[in-house]
């Protein structure tokens, strides 16, 4: 056991690779406790454990995200991992980080082929920085360097080479991963994403290497501003580095050893098994001075220096998470569902066509040039209100008003505001998004045109088996269709229970109300007005939106003139499905989106304190299944079947309708009376429907 513990600097591979005995092996856990006792080590959930979970913390910090989140996730304590699962459900997945690199375990599933070392010296293009910003992370609890630090080159799945950009560099005191359950004493994570990536929070991979404390001091600590000398730590949360900072110089040595690869998570919550590690074999030397002076500066400005253990490649009960040794090559990088994150987005198995990235330079204009949103608009204030906390979103119901859209009126009935925009333009991810659902004007009132057209359908087939049997008409059962007059469903999983599937190939599809959404992303900025108006800014508001409460609201609103500064510039417009788990509805959901944001204060970001945090709420990109318009809409965009598409049978088919009826023509007359075959009486309460082509009324 002292010798799985000890300092492994300047050990050969061949030291690393050593097979211990299964007794040796079946003792470990006991010093995995002894490292957990003093901050390291495996935490084990228990009851009580999870009864001193921290609370009414923010959701959201303004940092930035090093996953390429345009919000950083705050509801969570470093000192408390063993809570991080009951809002963040990746965080108990099987593919979890940072690891413990156990290469002694004697099982065959552990076993590691160390091949030539040294794979990466020719792949890693990190250039002196000069003039560098060094900050306090929070988040990572480390030192920081941000921005554009170098390259890195590997191999892709498909075989092509594949160059990621190396977007930060964090030093952090006392080692997130371990070898053999050694902890070292510091370590460096520097954090690439995909050159081509259409979203950046898609996946990344992670290049460490790790410091163990000697007489030589650190040149990179050095340059950080954590020096070996008697300087003392930094006062801020930010500073000067006090030289050019050198990654390949820090990097170089280890480079030439072996390196170890294996598929894991964001060390941190939301905890998204979407990164692949690289972690070097060999340490480099630092001294007990410069950890120090980096342990208080994150002591005082992070709230401390410990971070989640490192988890045991063998879970109980399984086999060993695969690690590889001396390769180059980065494998699909598929976020993993463990069985307690069908929450997530990632999860959802159902209508993937929505949200999208719009590549504006693939974008058409349709019709007959640019349209301005705003004339189409026929939104009027309200002065009641009723804001409710969904599971992913806040939503704010009451009678917004409408638009008119190739002749057709959709009414605004619902808002819903998110943290974390779900479309991206160009890739940019905003820090959240407003949603106003439109639904077709008298569809709201019924079950969708489904029922219409059910109905239409009985009444039908009664009468042609009246035609030839000559008996009454068979009286059409309202009751089942008035059983399903209800609200409609706008997109929400917990609003109403539809079939899972995929739109298309294997997709289910459902007749639902046409619903057009028009959505506006939110940046981080100055408190927003109306946000303001709906509560969020409002202590008392605040409170009840956490506690899942709803809210009544009294005070004009006036919806146009709030979202003007968005809805008089530019916007896509592409059908595609809905954003929450849901079955695709046949007529698909309709999306205006726009491209000016409007500001939102981080206050009111983190007032939406919702059961599914705004990282696991929001689905990856999905590619768009027609084409995308700017500042206008194809011809037929709001019809449905052959009025937005006609089919070859209207033109060619022999039994079309309307005809114009030749009198003199006719073929025979018989003795029927049309009155006696009728049965109508007086009613009261009709409802009227807008359907494809025209309007109806349904009865109770």
């Amino acid at each position: 056991l002292p010798r799985l513990a000890t300092n492994t600097a300047n050990r050969p591979a061949a030291h690393l690779r050593r097979k211990v005995t299964r007794r040796e092996h079946a003792a470990m856990p006991a010093t995995m406790s002894k490292l957990a006792s003093i901050g390291f080590g495996l935490v084990a959930v228990t009851a009580a454990a999870a009864a001193n979970c921290p609370v009414d913390l923010a959701p959201y910090s303004s940092e930035a995200n090093p996953f390429g989140w345009p919000l950083t996730p705050s509801d969570f304590k470093h000192t408390h991992p063993e809570c991080w699962a009951e809002k963040y459900p990746h965080c108990a997945g099987n593919m979890q980080s940072p690891m413990d690199l156990d290469l002694a375990n004697p099982d065959a599933s552990c076993e590691v082929k160390f091949g030539a070392p040294g794979i990466l010296t020719s792949k890693v293009e990190y250039p002196v920085l000069p003039s560098q910003t060094v900050m306090v992370s929070k988040y990572m609890r480390a030192a920081a360097v941000v921005g554009d630090l170098g390259k890195l080159h590997l191999q892709g799945p498909d075989g092509g080479q594949v160059e990621y950009l190396a977007t930060g560099a964090y030093l952090t005191a006392g080692s997130l991963h371990t070898v053999n359950g050694a902890v070292a004493d510091a370590e460096l994570l520097i954090v690439h994403r995909p050159k081509d990536a259409v979203d950046e929070a898609s996946g990344a991979v992670v290049l460490s290497m790790r410091f163990n404390v000697s007489a030589d001091a650190s040149r990179l600590f050095t340059q950080m501003g954590f020096s070996a000398d008697g300087t003392p730590a930094k006062e801020g949360e930010s500073w000067q580095a006090p030289e050019s900072i050198s990654l390949q110089q820090a990097l170089e040595d280890a480079l030439h050893g072996p390196v170890l690869s294996y598929s894991g998570s964001v060390p941190m919550p939301p905890c998204t098994e979407n990164v692949q590690y690289l972690a070097l074999t060999e340490t480099r030397s630092v001294t007990a001075e410069q950890v120090e002076k980096l342990k208080e500066v994150l002591t005082t400005h992070a709230g401390g220096y410990t971070k989640r253990p490192a988890v045991a490649r063998m879970p109980a009960g399984g086999a060993c998470r695969e690690v590889k040794a001396d390769t180059a090559v980065i494998p699909h990088q598929h976020i993993k569902c463990p069985s307690a994150s069908g929450l997530s987005a990632a999860c959802w198995d159902s209508c993937a066509k929505s949200p999208i990235n719009i590549e504006s330079a693939s974008t058409t204009m349709a019709g007959a040039g640019a349209q301005n949103a705003t004339e189409m608009l026929a939104y009027r204030p309200t002065d009641h209100m009723t804001v409710s906390p969904s599971t992913y979103t806040l939503d704010v119901h009451g009678d917004f008003g409408g638009m008119m859209i190739q002749g057709r009126l959709f009414e605004a009935t619902k808002l819903s505001i998110k943290a974390v925009a779900q479309h991206t333009i160009d890739g940019a991810r905003h820090a959240g998004e407003l949603v106003v659902h439109h639904s077709l004007f008298g569809e709201r009132f019924g079950a969708g045109t489904a029922t219409h057209r059910r109905r239409l359908n009985e009444v039908a087939t009664a009468t042609d088996d009246e035609a030839h049997s000559e008996a009454p008409p068979a009286a059409v059962d309202d009751g089942a269709a008035a059983a399903t007059e209800t609200e409609a469903p706008t997109g929400n999983a917990e609003e109403h229970a539809a079939p899972a599937g995929e739109h298309g190939a294997g997709h289910e599809t459902i007749d639902s109300p046409r619903e057009v959404m028009l959505s506006i992303p939110l940046k981080l900025g100055r408190e927003n007005a109306l946000l303001r108006e709906f509560g969020l800014g409002n202590p008392s508001h605040r409170l009840a939106i956490s506690h899942g409460n709803s809210y009544s609201l009294h005070g004009d609103v006036d919806l146009a003139a709030a979202l003007k500064p968005s809805l008089s510039k530019g916007w896509y417009w592409y059908s595609g499905g809905p954003t929450a788990p849901d079955s695709c509805p046949e007529w698909g959901v309709k999306w205006m989106v726009f491209e000016e944001p409007l500001e939102v204060s981080l206050e009111q970001m983190n007032a939406l304190k919702l059961p599914v945090s705004g990282m696991d709420s929001t689905r990856m990109p999905q590619v768009a299944s027609a084409a995308v318009t700017k500042d206008s809409m194809p011809k037929g965009a709001v019809e449905s079947g052959g009025w937005r598409s006609p089919a070859e049978e209207c033109d060619s088919g022999m039994a079309q309708s309307p005809i114009n009826i030749p009198t003199g023509s006719v073929n025979g007359t018989g003795t029927h009376n049309f009155l006696a075959k009728a049965s109508w009486k007086p009613i009261s309460g009709l409802r009227l429907m807008s359907v494809d082509t025209g309007l109806h009324f349904e009865t109770n």
